[in-house]
């Protein structure tokens, strides 16, 4: 589960279900409007600013150990244990 924490005040924003494994990597978009998440189990997810699910990427056979966007947040690259990086359309 991915938690967005409010840095100044400490108190929960909101909570990213979806993920069936520990979440390795979490990252907004250079805008802010999306997040990228990767996980254990075998996956990354791509979520709207308010937490709504996007995307599931689901091709890696391991661990998706890195999940990135590109500079203007149209793609992200994951990267597994399987060996390989794959970059995505994010928008």
């Amino acid at each position: 589960m991915v938690r967005i924490w409010n840095a100044q005040t400490g108190e929960l924003i909101r909570e990213l279900s979806g993920h069936e494994g520990p979440v390795v990597s979490v990252m907004f978009s250079p805008d802010g409007s999306l997040i990228v998440s990767s996980g254990r189990d075998d996956s990354a997810r791509i979520w709207d600013r308010d937490g709504n699910p996007i995307l599931g990427l689901f091709e890696h056979r391991q661990a998706v150990t890195r999940a990135i966007f590109n500079l203007k947040g149209t793609r992200v690259l994951t990267i597994s244990d399987d060996s390989r990086a794959i970059i995505w359309q994010a928008k």
